[in-house]
């Protein structure tokens, strides 16, 4: 076979079409009507009908000698699809081209597609998922390829795109969550390798209350020239985003983890069927060494999935987070209800272990304290309070939807200098990669609270407001902390005034590092971590020494920042 006509029948049709399984049952006819109508399902047409759709694609270049890359792009694609019931013909039209894909022109159909071929465009229309055997009955995924050929270089067009009968806005779920099986499915190319398909079964997770979602795939790739495939290592898709508020419409990021790269990009879609049971949505993008992705996703409720919990509004499982203290270290929070934790710290000399609403106690307004007396290995027995930065509605001060913070404190023996202390972060971050495609610049304005040292000694509670500025396009930010604190053996109030800091964001981990600008330069640091689907709220630690002219200059100041996005 020739190489275009490889290209032709991407992998995840060409090598998995012959995979046989059952048929897929047609869903009965509608009762006759005078007057045409919509079709109720994909599984059974009876009438002419346009389809909605999400489409994206990109525009690559192959040399046939070599069988490998030569260049790559993402296309905008408008894209639209119709049926025709007389003729049983498909009509594609996209960005200047259209063409009638009639059964004359059908070059294969099975369970899993139909494949259509004429003048040079390939076209895929699935019926079942590739990956995991999933049958969706209101939405369908595509795959338009559209070939010319100029000497030993083959120009084409990939459009991918998911099609079908949408959720209308009035009956999009508003409440609750669901989980949808998923599979996935496109093609990559990337300069000097070989192009490849891939696929992969997954799940996607909506929170309706919320209005937000976030996904992930194991994909295997599969070579277009060769006999090959790859799975694993970092092989996947990940997905996040939000659906919308006055409609079935989802857009956000889709993060493509190949064998020759990576690719953030844009992803928009929707929900399908009566009561949005099935989700479709597309994405393509390139990477700055070249590499293009183009794919689609199709999904349907399965209520043998558990939905997971995607933010601290509706949690309804148990939960594990990993908390940090600074950049290098960290421990472990387990959410086991809204009343019961489990806490490890970072070191042994820190005790831990489950708190429940019995050891519940009175505390500073805006957060949820324990307290409790563990065993531990260095000292005998250790009194520990363990406070919870309050989220949602609750907090007066501000209410987190995604990030909190928390502080533990732990007794020493008298010979030490007051009790052991450390404040920490937690919540759901923003995916890796999920800002690195995104521009422009956003603000945010929270809270602070620490810990103080003294150059004598002094110990004080911090607290104050946090602002930060950051810019998307340069990767970089700015911002301050407004300081006041109570020395908490005098009860004296100290002003440590604003101090300013900046630093770099880090798109592939979606955090951001810097310094403050005074203070000591030597020693201090900030560290930030997005959470959210778009990075919609951001917490952090921080070290610095208040300057000189402030209030206690000198005093070292640890602690934590929560903010969220205006």
């Amino acid at each position: 076979m020739r190489f275009q006509e490889l290209l032709a029948c991407t992998a995840m049709v060409s090598l998995l079409s012959s995979c046989g399984g059952d048929s897929v049952a047609s869903t009965p006819a509608p009762p006759s009507s005078p007057t045409p109508t919509t079709n109720a399902t994909l599984t059974d047409l009876q009438y002419s009908q346009s389809f909605q759709n999400d489409a994206a694609a990109i525009g690559a270049s192959w040399d046939l000698t070599t069988k490998t890359g030569i260049s790559s792009s993402a296309k905008s694609a408008k894209l639209n699809i119709a049926y025709d019931a007389q003729t049983n013909g498909y009509t594609i039209s996209t960005d200047g081209y259209s063409q009638t894909f009639l059964p004359a022109d059908q070059i294969s159909s099975d369970d899993y597609d139909t494949k259509y071929a004429k003048d040079n465009a390939y076209l895929t229309l699935t019926s079942k998922g590739y990956a995991a055997g999933l049958v969706t009955k209101y939405v369908r995924g595509g795959l338009l390829q559209h070939n010319s050929v100029n000497g030993s270089t083959q120009n084409t067009d990939l459009t991918s795109f998911t099609y079908g009968l949408p959720t209308n806005a009035t009956a999009t779920p508003r409440t609750g969550s669901a989980a949808f099986a998923t599979e996935a499915f496109g093609a990559v190319t990337a300069p000097g390798e070989e192009p490849k398909s891939f696929q992969g079964a997954g799940q996607i997770d909506i929170d309706f209350a919320l209005g937000v979602f976030r996904g992930h795939s194991y994909l295997t790739e599969y070579s277009l020239v060769g006999e090959g495939n790859t799975s694993g290592g970092g092989i996947e898709l990940t997905t996040v985003g939000q659906l919308s508020s006055d409609g079935a419409g989802l857009s956000g990021t889709a993060i493509y983890g190949g064998w020759d790269g990576e690719v953030a990009t844009d992803l928009t879609g929707s929900l399908y069927g009566p009561s949005g049971q099935e989700l479709g949505a597309t994405f393509s993008g390139q990477n700055a060494d070249g590499m293009s992705v183009t794919g689609s996703i199709v999904g349907q409720r399965d209520s043998t999935l558990t939905p997971a919990n995607l933010s601290f509004a509706n949690m309804t499982q148990e939960q594990t987070f990993y908390t940090r203290m600074s950049q290098y270290a960290g421990g472990i929070l387990t959410w086991q209800n809204s009343e019961t934790f489990l806490y490890s710290g970072y070191s042994s000399a820190e005790s831990g272990g489950q708190f429940t609403i019995a050891d519940k106690v009175d505390g500073r307004p805006n957060f949820t304290t324990y307290q409790k007396t563990f065993p531990n290995d260095y000292y005998g027995t250790q009194d520990v309070t363990l406070e919870l930065y309050k989220t949602g509605s609750s907090n007066s001060e501000l209410a987190l939807t995604y990030a909190s913070f928390g502080q533990w404190q732990g007794s020493l023996p008298a010979s030490y200098n007051g009790p052991a202390s450390h404040w920490f972060i937690y919540g759901f971050a923003t995916p890796n990669s999920a800002l690195a495609s995104r521009t422009g610049s956003a603000s945010y304005e929270g809270v602070a609270y620490a810990r103080g040292t003294g150059s004598a000694g002094e110990r004080y509670d911090v607290s104050g407001t946090s602002r930060l500025a950051v810019d998307f396009g340069s990767d970089t930010f700015t911002g301050a902390l407004a300081l006041t604190g109570r020395d908490t053996t005098t009860d004296a109030a100290a002003d440590f005034g604003s101090t300013a800091f900046s630093g770099t964001l880090n798109n592939r981990s979606s955090t951001l590092t810097g310094d403050f600008s005074a203070g000591g330069a030597l020693g201090s640091a900030i560290y930030g971590q997005f959470f959210g689907p778009s990075g919609q709220e951001l917490a952090g630690t921080f070290v610095f020494n208040v300057p000189e002219g402030a209030a206690a200059a000198g005093t070292n100041i640890n602690g934590v920042f929560a903010a969220t996005r205006n």
